[in-house]
């Protein structure tokens, strides 16, 4: 974590962004806040975006089991999706292209095309095999671990949702506040 918040790339703001917005959720306090938070989040990466949906989801079962009034989530979701909707307006007024940004990377960065499984049939088959173009054993070396620590952590996420999921079902309640940090 030291190292991501001594960087200047947008993770630290990220982070704090994400996890004030969590934190508001579990507390149930200042949906407004808590939308403002989402909606930078989502601007400063746009993987937030699984924040916005997951706290979504989460509040809407909390309304189910009259924790949370629609009223918050109204008040929470407008200025999120304002502000999450923020940057592509910017990019269509001033480029013609609500998508610019990701044509850049792939033009000018040499971003690779993909999907999910597409992407993770490649790490596995990095991590499995020597099919890799490298220059040295080094970098071959630590890519494959740093491939080998990203597959285990998305088994690992996979697995605690999958145990969220069947709490749920086993106690017929409804834990919202650990299946969204999940």
């Amino acid at each position: 974590m030291g190292f991501f918040s001594m960087l200047e790339y947008t993770e630290s703001l990220f982070v704090f962004f994400t996890l004030s917005a969590f934190v508001l959720f579990k507390r149930k306090k200042h949906p407004l806040l808590m939308g403002i938070l989402i909606g930078l989040s989502v601007v400063t990466r746009n993987v937030g975006s699984l924040l916005f949906f997951a706290i979504f989801v989460g509040m809407c079962l909390d309304m189910k089991r009259k924790e949370t009034r629609l009223v918050d989530i109204i008040t929470a979701y407008v200025p999120a999706t304002l502000l999450s909707l923020s940057f592509p307006v910017y990019l269509q007024f001033t480029y013609g292209k609500w998508n610019a940004f990701v044509d850049i990377q792939y033009t000018d960065y040499l971003r690779i095309r993909s999907n999910f499984f597409k992407t993770l049939y490649w790490n596995l088959v990095y991590v499995f095999t020597d099919k890799f173009p490298h220059d040295g054993i080094d970098v071959l070396v630590l890519y494959k671990v740093s491939e080998f620590l990203s597959l285990l952590l998305m088994c690992f996420v996979i697995l605690l949702i999958g145990r969220e999921i069947r709490i749920m079902l086993k106690e017929k309640r409804i834990k919202t506040d650990s299946l969204v940090l999940v």
